[in-house]
């Protein structure tokens, strides 16, 4: 055997070893514990009643973390829960070369998948910036079905006085989809910029509460595209929402402070149209929500106008 071969060898016995020492030693509790105590630190914050768990962190791809089997789980109700099949992060190395930072984001749930990748330099990190220079989200078929139920267990379990006023209609009620589209942001000279656009495929609505009476609502169009450029963001046109009995049209801007304690100030224009049978059964909760009380509800069409910001606004 000639010299390179047993470097060679010699070589590849070592980086085995040393990636088996790395599996092997890989501190998997102190590392799950760890992730799961941040995140539901975050939660707890919110002031959202979930419980986060995950079954094991493992190495990935050598680079990277594998959570296995996350799930987020309402602590009043065990049933409502979102169950993930594994989240993954991956550091890749390549960019490294030339001085940028990517991590790859994967998540799946059974068949369908969120991608994504998160990018930005390492001269930005030694200067403390830590807004990354790109972040693309891709969705592809991701079924929301648990994280409706996870939405509405969480209005049937909250004190907010707005929430009461919802809870008989959305109160074990039913919903799904399959989200399709891209998310992306990024800084263009210094400033960070976003495109949003979401639909959601195959969605509807299906309302428990036999005393109310409202069918089963099946979208026909879910779609949401959002700009954002600085602190500004645009509700472009094409976002809508129509079903059978039911059509929202948002439009206008939203204004986001800097320091995130402070309200969102908006400047928002809602056009929504009720079918006879919906209006009946909800229309009176436009007025109550939005809190435009000058409003006919009698027709099931409104246009409504809100100034403000997300604490205080006016309805015109």
């Amino acid at each position: 055997m000639t010299n390179s071969k047993k470097i060679i060898i010699y070589s590849l016995i070592n980086v085995m070893l040393f990636l088996f020492l790395i599996y092997f030693y890989f501190p998997r509790t102190l590392i799950k514990e760890t992730v799961i105590s941040q995140i539901q630190s975050m939660i707890e914050n919110s002031g959202m009643p979930l419980v986060v768990n995950a079954e094991s962190v493992e190495p990935y791809f050598f680079t990277g973390l594998e959570v296995k089997n996350f799930s987020i789980t309402n602590k009043y109700d065990k049933d409502v829960s979102i169950k993930l099949k594994s989240i993954a992060l991956r550091l890749d190395i390549l960019p490294l070369l030339i001085g940028l930072i990517r991590m790859d984001v994967y998540i799946h749930q059974n068949n369908d998948s969120i991608k994504g990748f998160i990018s930005t330099s390492v001269l930005n990190l030694l200067k403390k910036e830590f807004i990354p220079n790109k972040l693309l989200i891709t969705l592809s078929e991701f079924e929301i079905k648990d994280f409706l139920k996870i939405l509405f267990g969480n209005i049937k379990y909250s004190s907010n006085i707005s929430s009461d006023l919802i809870k008989p209609v959305i109160a074990d009620s039913e919903g799904g989809g399959k989200l399709n589209g891209t998310i992306l942001f990024y800084k263009e000279s210094k400033i960070l910029k976003s495109l949003i656009n979401v639909k959601i495929d195959r969605f509807f609505i299906d309302f428990k509460n036999p005393m109310l009476g409202i069918p089963r609502q099946d979208f026909s169009t879910a779609y949401f595209s959002l700009t954002m450029d600085g602190p500004s963001v645009l509700i472009n046109g094409t976002t809508a929402l129509k079903s059978q009995d039911m059509k929202v049209l948002p439009s206008g801007t939203l204004k986001i402070p800097v320091n995130s304690k402070l309200p969102t100030s908006m400047e928002v224009v809602l056009n929504i149209t009720f079918g006879k049978a919906l209006n009946d059964s909800i229309g009176y909760l436009v007025p109550q929500l939005l809190k435009c009380n000058n409003i006919n509800t009698t027709s099931g069409y409104y246009h409504l106008q809100l100034i403000g910001n997300t604490s205080h606004f006016a309805c015109i």
